[in-house]
């Protein structure tokens, strides 16, 4: 994985804002420690190119950070996307992304995907 310029402290403070911002729009529980590890995947997935992404790499680095194993970092992500508020999620979804509601996107990788993608 190539590192590509990294932002200043204040610019990532920013993205870190946006970040909890649109999870909190899309019914997500900030309070959850899943929620946690799921912000640091996508601030660390912004310090890389897209092409060279892999999550578990993500994974270890955000178990190393916690010192936590990879297993309990997947579950607690898992058990945020199973317990988030579906009706924020499809009501908020086109204002956030511009898109047309799917049920793909639930998913902690698909949901990944179009946030750096669509660098909210």
């Amino acid at each position: 994985m190539e590192k590509v310029n990294s932002c200043t402290k204040d610019e990532q403070l920013l993205t870190s804002h946006e970040i909890d911002f649109t999870l909190n729009a899309l019914g997500f529980n900030l309070s959850s420690r899943g929620y946690i590890y799921y912000r640091d995947l996508i601030l660390l997935s912004l310090n890389f190119n897209l092409d060279e992404i892999r999550l578990i790499d993500l994974y270890s680095l955000i178990a190393q950070k916690y010192n936590k194993p990879i297993c309990t970092i997947k579950q607690n992500i898992k058990n945020l996307f199973l317990r988030f508020d579906l009706s924020y999620f499809e009501n908020n979804f086109k204002n956030i992304f511009g898109l047309d509601f799917n049920y793909l996107y639930t998913s902690p990788k698909n949901l990944l995907i179009l946030i750096l993608n669509t660098k909210i």
